[in-house]
């Protein structure tokens, strides 16, 4: 009985490593003709193979989630430095035109006094007349 029990066992621990290096061959493979052998042992393995796949693309699913998630949140601080910089920019125009405005009110601060001072109206009879009549 001890040596039934034994020679089954140097047969599984053969098998095993035959299809440890059958694995082997076709990670490193690039051919695409098979060899019965190997064909074989792919027909046999498929079924591992598509289990295996199955739990690794949960997994890589729970990644690509977490990493679409991720995505998502700079697509949003993207949209938001945006607009802070298209607001920053609106702001540097603003100075930019308010300084020359001061530089044309100081360059004739001597010949008249200036009144700062808003418009809140314009009489309608002139609107559609040139400046120059």
């Amino acid at each position: 009985m001890i040596d039934w029990i034994r020679k089954r066992s140097k047969i599984l621990i053969l098998i095993g490593i035959v299809l440890v290096l059958l694995l082997f061959a076709k990670s490193c493979g690039g051919s695409e003709s098979v060899s019965g052998v190997e064909g074989v042992a792919r027909e046999t393995l498929s079924p591992m193979g598509r289990i295996a796949a199955f739990f690794g693309n949960f997994f890589d699913f729970s990644t690509k989630k977490a990493m679409q998630e991720e995505i998502d949140q700079l697509k949003l601080e993207l949209t938001e430095k945006e607009t802070l910089l298209q607001l920053a920019d609106e702001t540097n125009a603003e100075n930019e035109r308010l300084r020359s405005l001061l530089g044309f009110t100081e360059s004739f601060a001597n010949q008249w006094e200036m009144v700062p001072a808003t418009v809140i109206g314009r009489d309608i009879n002139n609107w559609y007349k040139p400046h120059d009549q």
